[in-house]
């Protein structure tokens, strides 16, 4: 069995898909669990919305639990343009793990993401000069990947291209490219070290072990009923999302920014707003939610933006028969998910790079696709 931490839930289930393209039983979990019966177990820690403090001791959790069911070898998925709290999560893994030489390799050259010289471009554009810059938690100022972080312990953090090889112990961050460069890193035995990085590394060192297989969508899934989607980035795909999604005969319910600074009669307003949309939908059964896009200057804007989707989608989930439920965002999908109580889900398609159909277990009758915000739907959806 292989392990998989991943630090957000379309990162999970990205990893799921990618497993699936080698014909892999794969379950992903929001808990670590005592015991595995897939090839890959993907463990969602949830850390990249948490503090650093409460992100090391998740990690730490997961590590400790990982070690009694002995996988072959573990991966850190991490953010591929370095959000998050990376290096301080990679640190206690490593040492909750005894391994001394972390490999980071967070370039996705497939999507025009490479590292080059030490400093990270999307299809050519420093980093910091693309729409990361704007991030609300985690915004890019620079584009040399060493600057983005802040040390001054005793661990070596490098930076090193394919022709310098690797230290005995530390962290490296790898150059990237192209897939030659990113095929070299797999040279690295992954057994006795802890690879960390993007979706186009783990597909690599899978690549690197295991035959792939020619998967084909037999038939593609019945999307012309009981459907909700919910548009949950503040990525610019989020617009592009609706349009797409309007063009599709669904139902555009836009939930009023205004009830993010409700306080009194908010769950009043909340119902009523329920009511009248899933009114709108009779005879189509296909919705696309989305907050407003005129938000207003608040506090935690980020945490009461989940709040608020969340606790709609479960009103919605209540009362609207859903066979398919599309999430646009990781942090969107993870505060759905562990609102809803569901913590297993077997991924049965890759419709797309990151966009992944899975079953959630607890309730067989709903398939769960999630996409990260910067990716695109696939357009037969």
């Amino acid at each position: 069995m292989i392990a998989v931490v991943a630090d957000d839930f379309s990162g999970s289930a990205e990893m799921g898909g990618i497993a699936l393209r080698y014909g892999k039983r794969v379950e992903i979990c929001t808990k670590p669990i005592s015991s595995c019966e897939s090839d890959l177990l993907i463990i969602d820690s949830n850390t990249r919305s948490s503090t650093e403090k409460s992100a090391v001791e998740k990690i730490a959790e997961i590590a400790t639990i990982l070690k009694n069911l002995s996988p072959e070898w573990i991966y850190k998925k991490i953010d591929s343009v370095l959000r998050g709290h990376l290096l301080p999560e990679i640190k206690e893994m490593m040492n909750q793990l005894h391994i001394p030489l972390a490999l980071l390799v967070p370039a996705n050259p497939s999507a025009g993401r490479v590292i080059d010289g030490g400093h990270y471009y999307i299809h050519g554009v420093p980093l910091d000069e693309t729409e990361f810059a704007h991030d609300i938690d985690f915004p890019v100022t620079v584009s040399d990947v060493l600057k983005r972080f802040n040390e001054s312990d005793e661990m070596l953090i490098e930076y090193r291209s394919v022709d310098q090889g690797v230290p005995e112990a530390g962290i490296v961050i790898g150059e990237c490219n192209n897939s030659m460069e990113m095929k070299f890193w797999t040279n690295i035995n992954p057994a006795n070290t802890l690879p960390a990085g993007s979706s186009d590394y783990f597909d690599a060192l899978l690549g690197s072990q295991f035959e792939r297989q020619e998967i084909e969508l037999e038939s593609l899934p019945d999307f012309s009923k009981n459907v909700l989607c919910v548009c949950g980035s503040n990525s610019p795909n989020r617009v592009n999302s609706i349009k797409m999604f309007g063009q599709k005969q669904f139902i555009l319910g836009e939930i009023p920014a205004s009830f993010l600074e409700l306080e009194k009669n908010k769950e009043k307003s909340i119902d009523e707003w329920v009511n009248n949309i899933l009114k709108e939908i009779y005879g189509c059964e296909k919705l696309v939610i989305a907050v407003s896009q005129s938000l207003p200057p608040i506090e935690n804007l980020t945490e009461r933006l989940l709040e608020l989707v969340t606790v709609i989608v479960a009103k919605i989930l209540v009362q609207f028969k859903v066979n398919e439920l599309f999430i646009e965002g990781g942090s969107t999908a993870s505060a759905i998910v562990r609102h809803m109580g569901w913590q297993r889900f077997i991924p049965i398609q890759e419709l797309g790079p990151g966009v992944v159909r899975m079953n959630v277990a607890c309730h067989p009758e709903i398939n769960l696709t999630v996409k990260p915000g910067s990716y695109k739907w696939p357009d037969f959806i």
